[in-house]
């Protein structure tokens, strides 16, 4: 039987908001990525190397992109090589042909991969030397969220459990951080919403700490910021906050250091297979 333990770091009931700015991200530089003859499109997650250069990408279509990134002098993307593979189901058939819309994406040390889908929520975890996945059982509070706005956002952190987050907000206004361990979900935080932003896209850092990515949404186009979460003692900072339209619908991070001891956030965004929009890798450097 699953539990759902609601076990704070700080208290019954903790809480951090991200009013706290003490870092500076500084753009380092942003490449369009086209290739395999439109193929590329809908990327919602992105896994990358310590080294900054091989990564795994995945779309909301269950596929998976593998490779490995160019970097330029500065240590922006230039280019990509990567090869396509289709995800499968837990039945074993390929899940690229409809009905599998996976977002969060998070890759184990041990090579062990998760993908969290939306509509209806469910997580999957592929062991190495397996393709076919095998479902966790989860909670019921993750088959009550909406059908697209579940579970959006995936991390490994250091002792190896996993973090979930879902796009939408709980009753009261804020958004659950759930991890996974052992067999056991538990609640480790809550995290206030600020100016419409919502959880997409998540990584824990070389640093230990939990980069969380979000994004407003409206007509006249996206605006992405990225909170820093330190666990224990629980604190947060707000480390980018874009003007609207500066990128596009960014929802794949992945944190690194760079040789010089930097932190580095790459950012991918999901075009939503659209024409009007794009594959943008961006990166930003922590001063």
């Amino acid at each position: 039987m699953i539990r759902l333990k609601f076990l704070m770091l700080l208290s019954a009931l903790a809480l951090v908001s991200g009013v706290s700015a003490q870092a500076e991200a500084r753009l380092v530089g942003s490449y369009t990525w086209n290739s395999f003859d439109g193929r590329v499109g809908g990327i919602s997650a992105l896994e990358i190397a310590p080294d900054g250069l091989d990564f795994t990408a995945m779309n909301d279509r269950a596929t998976l992109f593998e490779g490995r990134l160019i970097r330029g002098g500065a240590g922006e993307v230039v280019g990509v090589r990567a090869a396509i593979r289709p995800m499968m189901r837990p039945n074993g058939r390929r899940a690229d042909s409809g009905g599998a819309d996976t977002e969060g994406l998070a890759i184990a040390p041990d090579g062990t991969l998760y993908a969290s889908l939306e509509g209806p929520a469910r997580v999957w975890r592929v062991t190495p030397g397996e393709t076919v996945p095998r479902p966790l059982r989860i909670p019921g509070e993750f088959r009550a969220l909406p059908r697209n706005g579940a579970l959006e956002a995936m991390a490994i952190a250091p002792d190896n459990s996993l973090f979930v987050i879902p796009e939408s907000p709980v009753r009261d206004g804020t958004f659950a951080i759930y991890r996974y361990q052992g067999g056991t979900w538990t609640t480790a935080f809550k995290m206030t919403a600020t100016e419409g932003f919502a959880p997409v896209g998540a990584d824990f850092g070389p640093d230990g700490r939990l980069y969380i990515l979000e994004r407003n949404f409206s007509m006249l186009g996206f605006r992405s910021q990225v909170r820093r979460i330190t666990l224990a003692p629980l604190g947060s900072e707000l480390i980018l906050q874009t003007a609207r339209g500066v990128h596009d619908n960014l929802e794949g991070i992945a944190v690194w250091q760079d040789a010089g001891g930097a932190i580095r956030l790459t950012m991918v965004s999901d075009d939503n297979f659209f024409a009007i929009q794009k594959t943008e890798f961006v990166d930003y450097r922590l001063d």
